[in-house]
């Protein structure tokens, strides 16, 4: 269930507050994380989760991390390191 809750003055960021409930098993596998990830806390993993999830449709920053071009200056067919002749 998500409870949202504005902050009371209109210069501070939206806060959204949310309960969450996590059956037994997924429970112990996050506290295990945690231990494991001293310098993790849940808030950190949830965000860092949701930006992944919620990744905009354009991840034109992303393919360009990634080493993903659209444009090249020879095609790659005309230069193949593996070509056999």
């Amino acid at each position: 269930m998500l409870n949202k809750q504005a902050k009371t003055q209109s210069s501070e960021p939206y806060v959204m507050q949310i309960t969450l409930e996590i059956l037994d098993a997924l429970g112990q596998r996050l506290e295990e994380y945690l231990e494991s990830h001293p310098d993790e806390t849940v808030f950190s993993l949830i965000k860092q989760l949701l930006e992944i999830r919620l990744m905009p449709k354009d991840s034109s920053q992303l393919l360009s991390l990634s080493g993903i071009v659209d444009e090249a200056p020879c095609n790659a067919r005309d230069r193949a390191e593996d070509e056999v002749a």
